[in-house]
């Protein structure tokens, strides 16, 4: 579950940023403009082809600050103990460190983080 949530929260991350940035997510079917970083997740996750994959690069600080948001609306708003438990867990705070340890990287060398 731990690897699933941290792929989850950076991917959420960058959609909001992204928008935050000046991006928009046009949904292909219905020509407008998606504003919620949850529909747009489910759409990519279930294939839909709803949305274009963007190439576009958050900054780092935008990304970093989109992070934290995320973790801390989920240990805020969900309900469900496994993933409360997977947030405290060790492991998961170690994983967001290290991605946020590559974002601050990434703002000195201006090498995108993998």
């Amino acid at each position: 579950m731990k690897d699933m949530l941290v792929t989850q929260v950076i991917a959420l991350s960058w959609f909001r940023c992204l928008m935050e940035e000046g991006f928009d997510f046009v949904n292909k079917l219905t020509g407008e403009i998606e504003n919620s970083e949850v529909v747009i997740y489910r759409n990519f996750q279930a294939n839909t082809g709803a949305f274009d994959l963007p190439s576009a690069k958050c900054s780092p600080k935008g990304l970093e600050k989109n992070l934290l948001e995320v973790i801390g609306n989920l240990v805020i708003y969900n309900a469900n103990p496994a993933i409360k438990e997977t947030l405290n867990s060790d492991e998961f705070v170690d994983a967001v460190k290290a991605h946020i340890e590559k974002i601050r990287a990434r703002e000195f060398s201006g090498k995108v983080p993998t």
